[in-house]
């Protein structure tokens, strides 16, 4: 029997590809600029270039197969020689997909699915670029719910963002609070969790 040829290790399937047109548009904006900025810190001192092109495949995976195909082979080399960027990396992108998953479940009015992978991927970049979150955000055209729960800890998506974490700190009494403030049973939670550690995984997963 034929056996199919393997998957190259950048493939990303094409389930996890953000389903909305316009986001994926907006991940493809910022993903090109933080490669800009990162291509700029080659020759600029004092400017990095690691972390931006780590926010650069956070927002790629999720906007086309295409263009983090072609950056792969520069995470490739970013991989190798930052780990810890690269664990921080895998981290947003997991909290990303978790608060979108748990938004797709809990389908509350006001709460944007899009919006929470926004929100989780941005509130790991203040560990990633080193810079003050409100700092980032100021530079960045960011829905204002996203703002919201980012910097004042209030709004919708907040209790999100705070399952998020409490899933992530392995707190259960934090995480059956706020699960039950997202309209969430524990079960649910912990299915998505696995759903978006996989999946993130998957995403930065290079072979050698």
């Amino acid at each position: 029997m034929k056996q199919d040829a393997p998957e190259p290790p950048w493939h990303i399937p094409d389930a996890e590809l953000h389903p909305s047109l316009l986001v994926r548009v907006v991940l493809l904006v910022l993903g090109s600029i933080a490669l800009l900025l990162g291509i700029i810190g080659i020759v600029v001192p004092g400017l990095p270039t690691t972390p931006f092109i780590l926010v650069a495949a956070a927002c790629y995976a999720r906007a086309s197969e295409r263009f983090y195909r072609w950056l792969s082979l520069l995470l490739f080399d970013v991989q190798k020689s930052g780990y810890i960027e690269r664990v921080l990396t895998e981290q947003a992108l997991a909290r990303a997909s978790l608060m979108e998953r748990l938004g797709r479940r809990a389908r509350q009015a006001g709460v944007n699915p899009d919006q929470l992978f926004l929100a989780g991927l941005f509130s790991q970049l203040e560990k990633l670029l080193d810079r003050p979150l409100a700092e980032i955000l100021d530079s960045v055209a960011m829905p204002p719910a996203v703002n919201e729960a980012l910097l004042t800890g209030s709004g919708p998506l907040a209790p999100f963002l705070n399952l998020a974490v409490a899933c992530e700190n392995g707190d259960q009494k934090a995480t059956a609070i706020w699960a039950t403030a997202c309209q969430l049973d524990a079960l649910s939670v912990n299915q998505e969790l696995l759903a978006a550690l996989v999946w993130a995984n998957e995403v930065l997963e290079m072979d050698d």
